[in-house]
């Protein structure tokens, strides 16, 4: 699993959100999403999309999708909806806020852990400017006073 696949899941679930909500079957929806976002997702939509067209029961095209790890909560979410009779453009808009929100806060996790790591670099950088500049005239200082007043 590519970390660029999971940078587009909620971009994915967001694109089938607006898909059903604007009145296309989940067919429809899969098929265009995959068409719009293109590989790794056109492929992994495409499995779900196939077996529907086979005649699958969604209940278990779904429990398929559950199974993949980068598309469980789509699974779930479709999963839940068919059993349920809520809308699935319903359920996919507050998949698509979670998968957004979870996804700023990776992003914003790993903001911090740049920060983390940037102050090592950074430090052996300035500590010999530090030490030119400011211990050594200091310490030259400290001696040149010490030489001249205890000469004979």
């Amino acid at each position: 699993m590519c970390s660029s696949d999971l940078a587009d899941y909620p971009l994915v679930i967001e694109l089938l959100a607006h898909s059903l909500a604007v009145g296309a079957d989940i067919q429809t929806a899969l098929h265009l999403v995959g068409d719009a976002v293109g590989d790794p997702w056109r492929t992994r939509l495409a499995v779900c999309l196939n077996a529907l067209h086979l005649g699958q029961a969604p209940s278990q095209v779904w429990e398929e999708m559950e199974a993949d790890p980068l598309m469980s909560g789509l699974g779930r979410a479709l999963g839940r909806a068919h059993q349920t009779g809520v809308p699935v453009a319903k359920a996919m808009r507050a998949l698509a806020h979670d998968a957004r929100e979870e996804s700023e806060l990776a992003a914003h996790a790993y903001a911090r852990t740049v920060e983390v790591r940037a102050a090592a670099p950074l430090g052996v950088c300035f500590l010999p400017a530090f030490v030119l500049l400011g211990v050594v005239p200091m310490v030259a200082g400290i001696l040149r006073g010490l030489a001249w007043s205890g000469g004979p």
